[in-house]
């Protein structure tokens, strides 16, 4: 029986009680004893019986490679490629317009979600062995492990971490299913099966392992939705909370565009990629060697981000129907008001920014800056939040909304006093760091006092500890910049006014390499 249901049963019961005491005419003082022992009952089935199912579900939606500006992508017809998060989650929750990813890397920032920590506390520190991928995470400590512990029934549906085989791992983990999971749906990367192929893919589910055509009722995002649909039309007759992560391959390119379903081929023809001030940057002098040795992008090389971008707006369709389906099965099980949904991205993209055409794993605002979006009970409706977020803050606020405790030291803080508005919740800075692969270490900053926001990094190549180029960028105004570059057109790094600040965010940066915790 369906908790809420069972106490209104209980209630019935001792008001009938009550009736059948007072046509007895017993005296006033046995009459009120048995009421209290009456709402004693129904607060013991409260607690034993109740309490869990109180809590709310919690669905996590994460995509792959979404940048932050996808988010307003449009249709042709003016209407948002991802309208039901417009209407359904924006309308509902909190935006957060400042997140950012500390290692804008499809693995690291994964494990960050999984461990509520920096990449250099998690260990993974690429998407493939032997400094990262599946295989470096210990998974015998992770969060579903602790929303296990918590109560709650835990299912996972879509893409896990790069290189997941189902294999053994290195830390003794028996795979297919790391710990953790009731229900594990999840893409496989095997022989010619790559992992999260929008077509011709392979899923393991459960203990049988899927094997999918190229028909368009085997379009992954479909497929995905499907199975999370059914997760949650499942849960909706069990009084034990749920968390559902469903990770969807989408709008990752393959390996150059994404495949869009049938359905949608062709409905973003024409539209281009966002032309800010830093498409196609004209001076790149100022930026590290990576960058610096671009030569401009050519008409071909701009049309062909604009393909990329059509395509991959067009692959968004299919996960805004899943989106839709999946809020309509809540509302159709009576569990949409008891439900928390976090829509985020592993991290961002870029398209053209300083003249890079695509790619991650970069400290460019681009690159790191991802959609946040929180919407569910206890959280304020149509809020946008433009302080600075991190991704180590987003599992300290499941743990706040679950009640769970985690078994890793948090790195991260919980956004729920942030949403509050509370003064004192705001994040000063957040590490940014990719030390394997592109060798720098950075720091992205927001004075609560000024609001001055800055950006400082530092290049390694040598590995030796010491920095071989650098970065500073005044993304607001401040004493040596009357206008702001939010855009990162001009590095302030020879600039003799940020001589000082370099230096305090140089140490600072030193400190956070190695941070642990409260400290971080």
């Amino acid at each position: 029986m369906n908790p809420r249901v069972k106490i209104l049963t209980h209630i019935g019961e001792v008001f009938s009680m009550i009736s059948t005491l007072q046509r007895f005419s017993l005296s006033r003082v046995i009459f009120l004893a048995i009421l209290v022992l009456g709402v004693l009952v129904i607060f013991s089935q409260l607690s034993l019986g109740v309490s869990p199912a109180l809590k709310p579900n919690v669905i996590v939606i994460q995509l792959d490679d979404l940048a932050y500006s996808d988010l307003f992508m449009k249709r042709p017809n003016g209407d948002y490629v991802l309208k039901n998060i417009h209407t359904q989650l924006v309308r509902r929750g909190t935006s957060f317009e400042n997140h950012h990813t500390s290692f804008s890397l499809c693995c690291p920032a994964r494990a960050t979600l999984f461990t509520g920590q920096y990449a250099h506390n998690h260990g993974v520190l690429s998407n493939d062995p032997p400094t990262g991928g599946f295989l470096k995470l210990n998974h015998t400590n992770t969060l579903p492990i602790w929303l296990q512990q918590a109560g709650y029934y835990t299912s996972h549906v879509g893409k896990y971490m790069n290189g997941y085989n189902g294999g053994t791992s290195t830390n003794g983990i028996s795979a297919p299913r790391p710990p953790g999971w009731d229900d594990w749906f999840t893409t496989v990367r095997i022989g010619g099966y790559p992992q999260g192929s929008y077509y011709n893919h392979q899923i393991h589910d459960n203990d049988t392992f899927l094997f999918f055509g190229n028909t368009p009722a085997d379009y992954l995002t479909d497929v995905l939705a499907n199975r999370a649909v059914a997760v949650i039309a499942q849960r909706g007759n069990d009084p034990q909370p749920f968390y559902l992560q469903v990770d969807f391959f989408s709008p990752h390119g393959e390996p150059t565009f994404a495949i869009p379903a049938q359905r949608h081929i062709g409905l973003m023809n024409g539209m281009t990629a966002p032309r800010t001030p830093a498409f196609n940057e004209a001076d790149v002098s100022d930026k590290p060697a990576d960058v610096r040795g671009r030569p401009l992008l050519t008409p071909s090389d701009i049309t062909n981000v604009d393909l990329r971008y059509q395509k991959r707006g067009e692959s968004l369709l299919a996960v805004d129907e899943a989106v839709g389906r999946m809020i309509r099965v809540l509302r159709h099980t009576g569990q949409y008001d008891n439900t928390v949904i976090i829509f985020t991205s592993d991290n961002g993209w870029m398209q053209g920014e300083h003249r890079l055409p695509i790619g991650k794993n970069f400290t460019y605002t681009a690159s790191t800056q991802a959609p946040l979006i929180i919407a569910g009970p206890r959280v304020p409706r149509t809020q946008r939040v433009s302080q600075l977020t991190g991704n180590i803050d987003v599992t300290p606020t499941i743990l706040e909304i679950t009640g769970a405790s985690p078994g890793l030291v948090q790195d991260g803080h919980s956004l729920f006093p942030l949403m509050r508005g509370q003064t004192d919740a705001v994040r000063e800075e957040l590490l940014l760091e990719s030390p394997i692969q592109k060798f720098y270490a950075g720091l992205r900053t927001e004075d609560t006092a000024t609001g001055e926001e800055h950006l400082y990094i530092e290049y390694d190549y040598n590995l030796d500890g010491q920095w071989d180029e650098r970065e500073m960028y005044a993304i607001t105004p401040d004493s040596c910049q009357p206008v702001g570059d939010p855009f990162l057109l001009e590095s302030q790094h020879t600039n003799p006014c940020y001589a000082v600040k370099m230096a305090q965010m140089s140490a600072r940066v030193a400190y956070l390499k190695t941070c642990s915790g409260p400290t971080c």
